[in-house]
Protein backbone atom coordinates (compact mmCIF):
# COMPACT_ATOMS: atom_id res chain seq x y z
CA UNK A 1 0.00 0.00 0.00
CA UNK A 2 1.54 3.25 -0.90
CA UNK A 3 -0.52 6.44 0.08
CA UNK A 4 -0.11 9.60 -1.41
CA UNK A 5 -0.82 13.38 -1.51
CA UNK A 6 -1.47 15.05 -4.97
CA UNK A 7 -3.88 18.14 -6.13
CA UNK A 8 -7.49 17.37 -5.68
CA UNK A 9 -7.70 18.40 -9.41
CA UNK A 10 -5.76 15.66 -10.85
CA UNK A 11 -7.08 12.54 -8.80
CA UNK A 12 -9.07 11.40 -12.00
CA UNK A 13 -6.24 11.91 -14.27
CA UNK A 14 -4.30 10.45 -11.97
CA UNK A 15 -6.00 7.49 -11.46
CA UNK A 16 -6.80 6.94 -15.29
CA UNK A 17 -3.22 6.63 -15.73
CA UNK A 18 -2.20 4.11 -13.39
CA UNK A 19 -5.44 1.82 -14.67
CA UNK A 20 -3.76 2.52 -17.86
CA UNK A 21 -0.57 0.19 -16.81
CA UNK A 22 -2.22 -3.07 -16.86
CA UNK A 23 -1.98 -4.81 -13.42
CA UNK A 24 0.14 -1.99 -11.68
CA UNK A 25 -1.81 -1.13 -9.10
CA UNK A 26 -5.72 0.10 -8.23
CA UNK A 27 -6.30 3.92 -6.49
CA UNK A 28 -8.25 4.67 -4.09
CA UNK A 29 -9.33 7.79 -3.07
CA UNK A 30 -9.03 7.86 0.38
CA UNK A 31 -9.77 11.58 1.39
CA UNK A 32 -10.47 13.89 -2.02
CA UNK A 33 -10.51 17.20 -0.65
CA UNK A 34 -6.92 16.86 0.93
CA UNK A 35 -6.12 15.20 -2.19
CA UNK A 36 -4.89 11.82 -0.66
CA UNK A 37 -4.85 8.31 -2.53
CA UNK A 38 -3.94 5.05 -1.72
CA UNK A 39 -2.15 2.62 -4.77
CA UNK A 40 -2.48 -0.74 -3.64
CA UNK A 41 -0.14 -3.34 -6.06
CA UNK A 42 1.50 -6.34 -5.31
CA UNK A 43 4.69 -7.61 -3.97
CA UNK A 44 5.97 -8.48 -7.80
CA UNK A 45 4.51 -5.23 -9.07
CA UNK A 46 5.71 -2.47 -6.06
CA UNK A 47 8.77 -2.12 -8.33
CA UNK A 48 7.14 -1.45 -11.61
CA UNK A 49 4.74 0.65 -9.62
CA UNK A 50 6.94 2.49 -7.94
CA UNK A 51 8.95 3.21 -11.70
CA UNK A 52 5.55 4.50 -13.20
CA UNK A 53 4.61 6.57 -9.72
CA UNK A 54 7.82 8.46 -10.00
CA UNK A 55 7.60 9.16 -13.94
CA UNK A 56 4.30 10.51 -13.28
CA UNK A 57 5.15 12.50 -10.40
CA UNK A 58 6.14 15.62 -12.67
CA UNK A 59 2.69 15.76 -14.05
CA UNK A 60 0.92 14.76 -11.47
CA UNK A 61 2.80 16.44 -8.42
CA UNK A 62 2.39 13.79 -6.11
CA UNK A 63 4.19 13.35 -2.74
CA UNK A 64 4.07 10.70 -0.44
CA UNK A 65 1.43 11.17 2.67
CA UNK A 66 3.44 11.95 5.55
CA UNK A 67 2.75 9.76 8.68
CA UNK A 68 0.41 8.01 6.47
CA UNK A 69 0.21 4.80 8.77
CA UNK A 70 -1.00 7.33 11.59
CA UNK A 71 -3.64 8.82 9.75
CA UNK A 72 -7.23 7.25 10.13
CA UNK A 73 -9.10 6.58 6.73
Amino acid sequence: LIVIKLPPAVIGLFQSLIESYEGIGIVRTLDQAQGIVSVLTTKDMELQCMAVLNALRPQTQWEYCPDSRETDF
